[in-house]
């Protein structure tokens, strides 16, 4: 909507209200038409500017202060919006704003800041660090001028504020209209905040303080359990420390920190966790519970339908990775074996196994941070630092408990050991009395498989003769079928040859004809009804005067390899009749390569390409192809005043 004519359209429409209500007996057609003009003028007006001042120092940009414009195929650019051309098409914003229904799309979200103060600097937050890029914009005098450009998927380097989030300095201007460009493969939110310098600092330092605490116990709960391993030899204690490795990560990936600190040159690596990441997580948990439960003892079908959905979800994975649409149900597959475990550890602490209790509870505090990860991600609840990092608090209170789970197991497990030491001694005796036994059977089971394994050797030996004689015989006749081929194929090129000069005469008046009168395609394809009539036809044009060697101009020469080329008898230089023309390298039929070109110039506003391309079953593109080629000779032919009145003289 063009915002300039906005008042001259105002004041037609009160000036047709005026002469209704004169004209009119009834007050409800006023009514009505006010109406209907209050809703233009609101909708005109767009989403609601965000008036800033220095005595709140946060501003949450929601849906009555945005407006968005959703670009599915990803094809407009910022210039597109000059002018307000797409002002129309601007949708306010529902909710919280996020790509949830289309990942793949570009978002665009339109939006007015008016600072009542100009002195003090304010900041744009893009509090999710997972959009891979994003671009600011602010329209100036009907154009759009460039702010800056931040993302997951761009340099660290490249940020103005070297935080673990996106950051865009405002300027420092009364009343500005904002446009900002936003795209990420991934599910993510698109929360946006206005912040002063001071109020964004605090906040920052904070968060890093709180981070920083959270990774300080990470590191300490892991090297605790790691030397625990290395003392007591336990693999529960190896299988906990991978998996606090990979909450770890989990988290350098979620709060942007493994981006600033770790590998902040390389965008890249964010894409390689983002895809392969969930299998890491997955696997160090599933292992470790595996580990931990005892499940291929205590539930040996759990285990199984565990490992095979463990392994569905690596295929989708790589499947995904080939830009396969399997998205919805390798998440299935990946929540699944989370479920699959808490029930099952739930199963086994019924039948008695009390140790688990504290993986339970911790297991229980992890279900409660996914439940409100998602309710904030939905809009049920507010963002505050709590549900922000809600995972880390989850993490922290699981990884302390399993750690008591996996010490109050050992103990359990030691006194079950010292039991069983008195039950192993007895049965010590008896099995050595077995492995007497055994040994003889293994013995006689390796001779055994010692003779099946010569005999089958001999018959694959056998075999793998035979299999040689008879590829051999495959590759003689396959040779003898080929050369017949050749000769079949050389045969038909001089049926066709003979054919063309012996209607040789006929065909030269038809051809000359055609220069003249404009000549039906049907008739046309008569002269020229296959390939080598047209290679002939272009040999004659080309070598009317003597065969001439492009590189070593000898005129002397042999058959070529190809149809009709000829080969230098002194240089071996190979040049097929098309060679130097406009059909050089065409791939389509070549007779209709001539007639895209007869036409091109006999009559070129006759028949569009879509006619041209029905016609000859070919496509559009070709047809275009072929007249630019025309176009450009006739070009080059006018630049050196050569005859352009006979359409043979574009072949060459």
């Amino acid at each position: 909507m063009n915002h300039e004519k906005l008042p001259i359209c105002i004041k037609e429409v009160y000036k047709n209200i005026f002469f209704i209500l004169c004209g009119s007996k009834t007050l409800g057609c006023f009514g009505l038409l006010l109406f209907c003009l209050m809703s233009g003028i609101k909708q005109a007006s767009g989403a609601e500017p965000v008036v800033i001042d220095n005595e709140s120092g946060e501003y949450y940009l929601k849906g009555e202060y945005l407006d968005l414009y959703l670009d599915s195929n990803g094809t407009k650019l910022a210039k597109d919006f000059k002018n307000n051309q797409f002002a129309s098409e601007f949708k306010a914003v529902k909710g919280e704003l996020s790509n949830r229904d289309y990942p793949k799309g570009v978002y665009w979200v339109r939006f007015t800041v008016e600072q009542r103060s100009v002195e003090q600097q304010w900041l744009i937050e893009l509090p999710d660090p997972h959009i891979d890029q994003a671009e600011l914009y602010r329209y100036d005098s009907g154009t759009v001028k460039f702010i800056g450009r931040l993302g997951h998927g761009l340099p660290f380097s490249s940020r103005n504020y070297h935080h673990k989030n996106l950051v865009f300095a405002l300027p420092l201007r009364a009343k500005t209209e904002y446009l900002l460009r936003l795209k990420s493969p991934l599910i993510c939110s698109f929360m946006i905040s206005v912040k002063s310098v001071e109020k964004f600092t605090s906040y920052a330092l904070w968060e890093y303080y709180m981070l920083g605490l959270y990774y300080g116990i990470l590191l300490i709960m892991m090297l605790y359990n790691l030397f625990l391993y290395f003392n007591l030899r336990e693999k529960n204690y190896l299988f906990y420390v991978f998996y606090v490795i990979s909450c770890a990560l989990y988290t350098f990936r979620e709060d942007g920190i493994g981006f600033q600190y770790l590998w902040p040159q390389s965008p890249v690596l964010n894409q390689w966790l983002n895809h392969y990441f969930e299998l890491f997580l997955l696997l160090s948990f599933a292992f470790y519970s595996i580990s931990f439960l005892e499940l291929r003892k205590k539930a040996r079908t759990i285990f199984l339908i565990l490992l095979a959905d463990i392994i569905v979800f690596a295929l989708l994975l790589v499947l995904e990775y080939f830009q396969k649409e399997v998205h919805t149900p390798k998440q299935y597959f990946y929540v699944f074996p989370f479920i699959l475990l808490y029930a099952a550890s739930f199963y086994l602490y019924r039948q008695g196994n009390h140790y688990i209790r504290y993986y339970l509870i911790a297991y229980s505090f992890l279900l409660i941070s996914v439940f409100i990860f998602q309710a904030r991600m939905l809009g049920f609840i507010e963002h505050t630092f709590f549900t922000v990092y809600i995972f880390n608090f989850g993490f922290i209170i699981e990884i302390v408990l399993m750690s008591f789970a996996l010490g109050e197991k050992i103990y359990i497990s030691t006194k079950e050991k010292e039991q069983a030491q008195q039950t192993a001694y007895e049965a010590l005796k008896e099995k050595e009395q077995a492995q007497a036994t055994l040994v003889v059977q293994l013995k006689e089971k390796e001779e055994l498989k010692d003779r099946i394994n010569r005999e089958l050797e001999k018959k694959v030996q056998e075999r793998t003769i035979e299999l040689i004689d008879k590829n051999s015989e495959l590759q003689e006749k396959n040779q003898k079928l080929a050369l017949m081929s050749a000769k079949l194929e050389e045969m038909n090129s001089s049926l066709d040859k003979n054919n063309w000069e012996l209607n040789k005469e006929v065909k030269q008046k038809t051809i000359a004809s055609i220069a003249g009168d404009e000549i039906t395609m049907e008739d046309f394809l008569k002269i020229f009804p296959h390939e080598t009539a047209c290679l002939l036809y272009l040999c004659e044009l080309k070598w009317k005067d003597g065969y001439r060697c492009q590189k070593c101009n000898n005129t002397k020469y042999n058959k070529g390899d190809t149809p009709l080329s000829r080969k230098c008898s002194k240089c071996n230089h190979r040049e097929s009749p098309t060679a130097g023309t406009l059909f050089h390298g065409i791939k389509t039929d070549l007779n209709k390569a001539f007639y895209i070109t007869y036409l091109a110039v006999v009559n070129p506003k006759k028949n569009t390409l879509e006619e041209l391309s029905g016609n000859l079953k070919i496509s559009m593109n070709t047809c275009w192809k072929i007249r630019k080629k025309v176009s450009d000779k006739k070009k080059e032919m006018e630049a050196k005043h050569l005859p352009m009145n006979k359409w043979e003289n574009y072949l060459l």
